[in-house]
């Protein structure tokens, strides 16, 4: 057994088959294949499990977001409803005042109308006044006429 012995390792045959070279390679392959892809599986299960633990923060964001998004739109229906009942009393307000502008300008418009009657009888009572004026004229001549043929 000491001449089969090289150095304490056994000696081999070195004497293979085609097929078993071909099996020997594909078994480095294998091997090769097997643990760069265990390399890669433990390096991202790693980086995810850090990506797991320090992940809080980007968690409390995106609730810290929702959660002001909802408030957001919350008070934006609050005040929506508030403005839309808030439309309404002021339309009420302004029907309102635009019927009692409606009865002013009806009242300015028989002001005015009643106005310009007014300024025709004073009109007409002027000319009136000035032909009573001419008739106390004529008719005090025609009284001095009289007393005058009297005599």
């Amino acid at each position: 057994m000491t001449e089969e012995r090289w150095d304490g390792a056994e000696r081999r045959n070195m004497n293979h088959c085609d097929s078993h070279l071909e099996m020997v390679k594909s078994v480095a392959i294998i091997e090769t294949t097997i643990v760069s892809l265990d390399k890669r599986i433990n390096g991202s299960l790693t980086s995810i499990e850090k990506h797991m633990e320090q992940g809080g923060q980007w968690r409390i964001a995106i609730i810290g977001v929702s959660v002001t998004l909802l408030i957001q739109l919350g008070g934006f229906i609050i005040f929506a409803s508030k403005q839309g009942k808030q439309i309404e009393v002021n339309t009420k307000r302004l029907d309102t005042a635009e019927e009692t502008m409606k009865g002013w300008y009806s009242a300015e418009s028989t002001i005015s109308l009643n106005q310009a009657r007014l300024d025709r009888v004073q009109t007409s009572f002027e000319k009136l006044c000035e032909r009573v004026a001419v008739l106390e004229r004529v008719s005090y001549g025609f009284q001095n006429f009289m007393t005058s043929k009297k005599k």
